[in-house]
């Protein structure tokens, strides 16, 4: 028998992702006595992942930043997304929102509020209001507040018509004019100095009422007396009231309760004081309608009569 003769033979293919190279090795037994030929066939399977040509890098604009990381590549001057991810021009680290291309810079928006620094009444603070909308940087808005230009002033919310004292301290917070509670304590109008009595609104301004019973000078029979009534109430201020007066509008008639017959005579001295055509006493004691004068004996009413006697 011959020696074995081995002959190797390999193929490259590949299947997808994979390269595959196949070894075959076969043994080949001759025999001296014939022709005959055992043959034996070994085959080895080597499977490797298929690499990807090299990548080309692409910069068209030659500033050395690969163009799927360029935000523009056709502008050497253009910044790289991996710094500046909206592509604004602004780095990401000083950019407000660098998602955002319109949102302001740090530089120009320290606190990144929106509202540029030199509109800003505090660009430190994001909370803060934009002066276009709040003059005075009070924190109150122009339309809500007493005097945009006075961060010292009152609001709307507190001060309703603007007057400078607050609603709760203020008599008539709808009404500039109106006097406040501190100098006016029953809001009548008149301060605690000239009011007659602060504790209650009908008593008013002493300057008006000296007597402050509550008719006004102008109304009252005798302002520095405050048991005398007012005009109303005695027309001809003699102090008898009208319903009581004979005449109230004639001071010399009193009152009908000392002169029933309202002749000017009270009773007392009235003969007949349902009379008013009666005789008086001091002009005749006898009250036989006859004077004194007349009379031949004024203290007897049935005596005569000078005229007749």
């Amino acid at each position: 028998m011959q020696p074995a003769q081995l002959l190797l033979k390999s193929s490259l293919s590949e299947h997808e992702n994979f390269l595959i190279i196949e070894h075959t090795l076969d043994k080949v037994d001759s025999y001296r006595n014939g022709d005959s030929m055992l043959s034996t066939t070994l085959t080895l399977l080597v499977m490797t992942w298929a690499c990807d040509p090299k990548p080309t890098f692409i910069d068209e604009d030659d500033d050395g930043i690969e163009k799927e990381n360029d935000c523009d590549d056709n502008d050497p001057l253009s910044t790289n997304i991996k710094e500046d991810a909206d592509c604004d021009g602004v780095p990401t680290d000083d950019d407000c929102d660098d998602n955002d291309p319109e949102s302001t810079t740090l530089a120009t928006d320290a606190d990144c509020d929106g509202a540029l620094t030199e509109d800003d009444c505090d660009d430190n603070d994001p909370l803060s209001t934009n002066i276009k909308e709040d003059a005075d940087c009070d924190g109150v808005l122009t339309d809500e507040d007493c005097d945009d230009t006075d961060p010292e002033s009152t609001t709307l919310a507190t001060d309703a018509d603007c007057d400078g004292a607050l609603t709760e301290d203020d008599c008539d917070d709808t009404d500039a004019e109106s006097t406040i509670v501190s100098e006016d304590a029953d809001c009548d109008g008149v301060v605690t100095d000239d009011d007659c009595d602060d504790e209650t609104p009908d008593l008013g301004d002493m300057s008006l009422d000296a007597d402050c019973d509550g008719v006004d000078a102008a109304s009252d029979c005798d302002d520095e007396d405050p048991s005398i009534a007012g005009v109303d109430g005695d027309a001809d201020c003699d102090g008898i009231l009208t319903d009581d007066d004979c005449d109230d509008n004639d001071a010399a008639l009193g009152s009908i309760l000392f002169d029933a017959d309202c002749d000017g005579s009270e009773a007392g001295e009235d003969c007949n004081d349902l009379d008013p055509s009666s005789t008086i006493v001091s002009e005749d004691a006898d009250c036989d309608g006859v004077p004194t004068d007349d009379d031949c004996d004024d203290n007897d009413s049935g005596s005569t009569t000078i005229a007749t006697d």
